[in-house]
């Protein structure tokens, strides 16, 4: 099989789901382009990302983020406590790959415009 050929799970399900209101739908499907190095595709997604859950991309992104108040019995979608658990789950992904965090600090600056 074409390495092409192969579409990660994580593009799958965020193919499947488009509209849903989950970071790790959203934010996973800009971080599996980036991976395999669709950094033209990676950019639209995170921009899509950053319209849905903006809130996600800057806790991400954020150097020593203030935690927000927590709701024991549940979160607010596009919330800063979706933003918080979603950065205190991923964050060691997103540093696991190389200039992850730099890139998408660059790319916010630039959607920014």
């Amino acid at each position: 099989m074409r390495r092409w050929a192969i579409r990660p799970p994580a593009l799958a399900i965020a193919e499947q789901y488009p509209d849903d209101h989950l970071a790790e739908t959203h934010y996973g499907r800009m971080l599996a382009l980036v991976r395999l190095n669709r950094l033209h595709e990676a950019e639209a997604a995170l921009r899509d990302a950053f319209e849905a859950l903006p809130k996600v991309l800057n806790y991400l992104i954020a150097d020593k983020p203030q935690r927000p108040k927590l709701d024991p019995h549940g979160m607010i979608a596009g919330g800063a406590d979706q933003a918080w658990y979603y950065r205190q789950e991923m964050r060691d992904v997103y540093q696991a790959t190389p200039g992850m965090l730099s890139w998408l600090k660059r790319t916010k600056q630039r959607l920014a415009r």
